[in-house]
């Protein structure tokens, strides 16, 4: 779910297709270089860490929990970023 609102903010923003890691990597660093906002980074990383959790089964029950509330957090984020571009064209 996080990755898709970040697809869709690079879409709508910029007409960006992201279509590997890599790429949204990339992008969530370059939204944190322009929003100033190193919670950003920081949500994402959390929240990046589920996928090597679906293949490893790593995290425990208490980490899986804190990640679910940095992915509401990470997409509340995104949101608010989305909704400024949506007032600018309105």
């Amino acid at each position: 779910v996080a990755a898709l609102a970040l697809k869709s903010l690079a879409y709508k923003r910029e007409g960006l297709r992201l279509s590997s890691h890599e790429e949204l990597w990339e992008y969530v660093s370059k939204l944190v270089e322009e929003t100033h906002d190193e919670e950003l980074g920081r949500l994402w990383r959390s929240v990046s860490s589920m996928h090597v959790n679906f293949y490893e089964g790593w995290a425990t029950e208490k980490h899986v929990k804190g990640v679910i509330e940095d992915t509401e957090s990470f997409i509340e984020k995104v949101k608010k970023l989305l909704s400024s571009i949506e007032k600018t064209y309105t």
